[in-house]
């Protein structure tokens, strides 16, 4: 996935439902997100960086909003990570169940990307060694969108449920929609949203 394909440059928002079948493993967890194999972490995702912990990143860990007080062993959490870098504050914001975690301020720089940029679901893809910390349970509805949804969209797609279609919100922008399983075949995941050719490069759901 590149900048060119997706329409992403410093606008997106990353959407996704987790549950852990065993306690979080914090540091590199990752729920979904687009790394860059030849530059480290750069990209952008949703990980745990505790096990009651976690971040959305742009870039790498330094530019990320925080999410504290998580109890996601067997029990269904829904994040969802926001990203304005044309705003003159540059917000990163995280949500989750539909409340805002926490929001940083001043980062105004484009995701980094290039043509080996690969989208994960539920694990970290990290360098060309493709090192990466997996979650051991169940992610489900991974959405991305190139815009910025608001608020009010994110206590859309928290209300409606896990179950319910991820095209409620924006649908002109949702270029990549993973339903995880309704009306997948093993092993292939289809993306829904309307980069539809693109292949999941790594995924442990």
């Amino acid at each position: 996935m590149s900048a060119g394909n997706s329409g992403i440059t410093n606008k997106l928002s990353l959407s996704a439902w987790v549950k852990a079948t065993t306690a979080v493993i914090g540091g590199t967890t990752s729920v979904a997100g687009a790394y860059n194999a030849s530059a480290g972490s750069s990209g952008f995702g949703l990980r745990f960086n505790s096990a009651t912990s976690l971040d959305f990143t742009i870039n790498n860990a330094t530019n990320a909003a925080n999410v504290a007080g998580l109890s996601p062993t067997n029990n269904w959490i829904h994040f969802v990570g926001v990203y304005d870098g044309s705003l003159a504050s540059g917000n990163i914001t995280v949500y989750a169940n539909g409340i805002l975690g926490a929001t940083k301020f001043n980062f105004t720089t484009a995701v980094a990307f290039n043509a080996n940029t690969i989208f994960s679901i539920g694990n970290w893809f990290s360098g060309s060694s493709g090192t990466n910390t997996s979650v051991v349970g169940l992610v489900d509805e991974v959405a991305l969108w190139n815009t910025p949804i608001t608020a009010n969209n994110v206590q859309t797609l928290y209300n409606a449920g896990r179950t319910a279609a991820s095209s409620l919100v924006s649908p002109s922008s949702l270029i990549l929609w993973y339903r995880c399983g309704d009306g997948d075949i093993s092993p292939t995941i289809k993306n829904y949203g309307s980069i539809g050719s693109h292949k999941i490069g790594r995924a442990h759901v």
